[in-house]
């Protein structure tokens, strides 16, 4: 089942948290889509249900959903008729009858029929549990009742909503509880909160935080809703509990980024006694009363396995299905999918086995999803489609779903199978027939055109600035165009060149290849890089652990973990003597980042960032926790955790006031047509050469401009292009959230 466990575990996290996965009324399920930058919804058969026409929409709550038009929130219901006639500027859907709503920059509450019950005159606020909601005044939480009265007063960082009787509040960096008496329950002294359900928080205790907020070498524990410990904050990893009742714990293991891995696991029950010791190397949750449970190096006298295998043990840890699959998945509908060894092919071959072990379905399937209502998603030779329980296959027909490594799908209950390539962006019903899709990637443009993917064939294209479709998707690993060129890939593994019109210009024999910068395109063979020029002829040998790319007559090459500059010659001219560790969290892109712009480069000395000049001088600094290159006479730099902009003298321009996080460590912070986007209160926007903020800030992503237009991405994972006013110029062709409604039938 390559069809990559851990997305599946997200996308099944997130349909159980939207309730659809755990309703027992068949549900109408109904799809939020984005059409021309408009939004409505679909059901399962890919009908229209909610007129796509809306700037912004929202998830169904208490039977209505919030809709944007013409710059104002208002809420209409299932049948698409308007309750509440938009009208505010910000709001964020219905919770025990109220929902909150921003009017002139302040926010209050409305009732069903849209009368304002509490006055807004808080600057955030959230939705109501327990009879409270909590609401920010000057810069502090507190909470009020439903009459807007101010029961516990606003001292806290931060405040969440109450769950089962108890709030997570926030005082001096650490999370505590109180109660909704605002009687202090457990004393703040957590680094993180999360309910975990059955009544029960995870508290994170220990470990360092890292420069993106996240906690390094932490220890999870639960409390009740009493704050006494249930499993005392001595594991490195918890699992939900199950059904059954069961969480698994891991003990020790390696530190690796901000978590722990390789340790063994075990089972407790939901007083937290431990019932199972930890001993495993990985398991998966308990379904119908077993697990699947991964052992350590085996050693018999008729077998021996380093990798160890999976089998299956009951809830006091008795094994009831021996450990001999290369892979196994959770029990569903009494059977559950296990993968074997083929001897006769590489890879592993899946099939269903019974609670005794038996095979009911003899493995065959190269991916195969668990059972939902007596059927199952396979993969069979080169064709996907249904089985029933008795093994009987149903073939979808050719290409759907899209194969590859960044491609994933599930299953919702009325068997359209959702298909994701990095994003959710097709659904597919039982004949493999598509009811809607999207370009799931689009941008960013360089030379006027932009990469996009089709989930459906999962290849690549290019679209203009208009939206126009210039190629269509039948490339493998596309790069960006550069100097009329880009290389792309092909099913059989070549590598080649395409001009704008997809004519074939130039065909290589290497591993790897990159753009034309300067004339020269960076290559890989056997481990080591070099260039070539455009009549694809080595220019300089492959002699460095990595390069970057020509701009201004050099590039950054790294040998032995430390980089300099070569001209186009291949002649080193700066001394290989600066750190790469920290240049870029994504190590592909590395030296790429590391470029001559406006006659400066960024360069890492010890845990700082300075600039140089052409002969190697440091010029500015190094002073900087981080650095971007400069462009139109900026760049930006991270002092004191925030992101400000200077000249070439060093001097700020622009203040560091904007936020910083470690993904601004992998894009292209910089201006671009005068613009450049930031970050303010984990949302991207754009601010001018003079800091004002132009475009506000409300995307999950934005990228450059380039003439005029600018691919953002929004909360709701979708993807539009936008004119320097911030206006939508052109939406996907059509788009998916990555979240989904359901809907009772009434």
């Amino acid at each position: 089942m390559s069809i990559k466990d851990y997305l599946r575990l997200t996308l099944t996290v997130i349909i159980t948290f939207l309730g659809c996965a755990q309703q027992e009324v068949e549900p109408t399920e109904l799809i939020r889509v984005g059409l021309d930058g408009k939004h409505g919804y679909i059901n399962a058969k890919g009908e229209i249900v909610i007129e796509i026409k809306y700037d912004d929409i929202c998830f169904f709550a208490e039977d209505v959903v919030a809709v944007k038009i013409d710059g104002k929130w208002g809420y209409i219901d299932k049948t698409g008729a308007v309750v509440i006639p938009p009208q505010f500027d910000n709001t964020t859907g219905f919770s025990n009858g109220l929902a909150p709503v921003q009017i002139a920059g302040k926010w209050g509450y409305i009732d069903k029929t849209g009368t304002i019950v509490i006055q807004p005159r808080f600057d955030n606020t959230s939705r109501f549990s327990n009879g409270l909601a909590p609401v920010e005044i000057a810069g502090k939480w507190g909470y009020i009742d439903k009459a807007g009265t101010v029961l516990i007063e606003p001292v806290f960082q931060s405040a969440r909503d109450f769950s089962e009787g108890l709030a997570p509040i926030k005082l001096n960096e650490k999370w505590g509880f109180i109660d909704t008496t605002g009687r202090m329950v457990v004393e703040p002294e957590f680094a993180h909160v999360l309910p975990y359900g059955r009544g029960a928080w995870r508290v994170t205790v220990g470990g360092t935080k890292g420069e993106s907020g996240q906690h390094i070498g932490s220890h999870y524990g639960l409390i009740n809703n009493t704050g006494e410990y249930v499993i005392e904050p001595i594991y490195t990893q918890i699992a939900p509990f199950s059904d059954d009742g069961l969480a698994a714990v891991m003990v020790g293991g390696e530190l690796e980024y901000s978590s722990y891995w390789n340790g063994e696991w075990g089972f407790v029950d939901t007083t937290g006694t431990i019932v199972i010791e930890p001993q495993f190397k990985e398991v998966r949750i308990f379904a119908e009363g077993l697990a699947a449970v991964k052992v350590d190096k085996i050693e018999e006298k008729d077998r021996v396995d380093a990798e160890g295998k999976w089998g299956y043990v009951d809830r006091t840890g008795k094994s009831v299905i021996e450990p001999i699959f290369s892979q196994a998945t959770s029990f569903s509908e009494g059977l559950a999918a296990v993968a074997v060894s083929d001897p006769n092919d590489p890879g592993t071959k899946w099939g269903y086995i019974d609670k005794s072990g038996r095979y009911v379905i003899e493995p065959k399937f190269w991916e195969a999803a668990p059972f939902s209502g007596g059927s199952a998603f396979v993969l069979l030779n080169d064709r996907y489609g249904y089985i029933n329980k008795h093994g009987r296959f149903k073939p979808a027909p050719k290409g759907f779903p899209p194969t590859g490594d960044c491609t994933s799908w599930t299953r919702l209950r009325s068997g359209i199978v959702v298909v994701t390539s990095n994003l959710i962006n097709a659904l597919i019903n039982k004949k493999g027939e598509e009811i809607f899709k999207t370009y799931s990637r689009v941008g960013p443009f360089q030379e006027g055109l932009a990469i996009i993917s089709s989930p459906v064939i999962n290849l690549y294209g290019y679209i203009d600035c208009s939206g126009r479709t210039i190629l269509e998707p039948r490339y493998d690993y596309p790069s960006r165009f550069s100097e009329g060129l880009a290389a792309v890939g092909d099913a059989k593994g070549g590598t080649y060149y395409i001009d704008r019109t997809g004519r074939t210009v130039l065909r290589i024999p290497y591993d790897y290849s990159r753009e034309f910068y300067e004339g020269l395109a960076a290559i890989e063979i056997e481990g080591k890089h070099g260039f070539i020029n455009r009549e694809g002829k080595i220019a300089i040998n492959p002699r460095f652990d990595d390069v970057g790319d020509f701009s201004e007559g050099l590039t950054a090459v790294m040998v032995n973990g430390k980089y300099g500059f070569i001209d186009t010659t291949g002649e080193i001219v700066i001394e290989l003597q600066f750190d790469t560790a920290g240049i870029n969290i994504l190590p592909y892109r590395a030296l790429r980042d590391i470029k001559f712009t406006e006659g400066l480069a960024r360069v890492r000395i010890d845990d700082t960032w300075g600039y140089i000049d052409r002969t190697g001088t440091i010029v500015l600094g190094p002073r900087w926790e981080f650095a971007h290159q400069f462009s139109e006479e900026l760049a930006a730099v991270v002092e004191d955790g925030k992101i400000g902009f200077i000249d070439h003298k060093g001097d700020y321009i622009i203040p560091p006031s904007f936020e910083w996080s470690a993904r601004d460590a992998r894009r292209d912070l910089l201006f671009s047509e005068g613009l450049a986007a930031i970050t303010v209160n984990g949302d991207m926007g754009y601010i001018n050469t003079n800091g004002n903020i132009v475009i506000e800030p409300t995307y999950a992503f934005a990228h450059p401009f380039y003439n005029g237009v600018a691919p953002v991405v929004t909360k709701y994972v979708e993807t539009y292009v936008i004119n320097e006013h911030g206006k939508y110029v052109w939406g996907p062709v059509r788009e998916l959230s990555h979240r989904y409604a359901t809907q009772k039938k009434q």
